[in-house]
């Protein structure tokens, strides 16, 4: 019983982990560089968070693990997750990296 226990939550982090590579997948280069004019579209507390991590990768170009990069993530991730408009970035068409949708697609698999 508690291996079940143990494997229903192991499942359900992986899930939640898919769920938020899907949602980041849509958060490209070119999503981050022009946030401010999709603020319509996405909101201003979604836009703001995009904007400051696009602030935050570019200070963090030689140190992609520094802490607040990481920490940036993780809120827009969260953001992503809780935000009624993210669903709306997959509507914008962008090219998605290639090393994301391959992620998705492990963790799909």
């Amino acid at each position: 019983m508690a291996r079940s226990l143990e494997a229903s939550r192991v499942l359900s982090v992986l899930d939640d982990t898919l769920t938020a590579l899907r949602l980041l997948s849509f958060v490209t280069t070119e999503v981050l560089d022009t946030a401010e004019q999709l603020r319509d579209l996405l909101g201003e507390d979604l836009v703001n968070i995009l904007a400051t991590h696009r602030e935050l990768i570019a200070a963090s170009k030689n140190n992609i693990g520094s802490e607040p990069l990481c920490t940036s993530t993780w809120q827009l991730t969260r953001m992503l997750q809780s935000s009624q408009t993210a669903s709306r970035l997959q509507m914008l068409h962008t090219d998605r990296s290639m090393a994301m949708l391959q992620a998705v697609n492990f963790f799909e698999r």
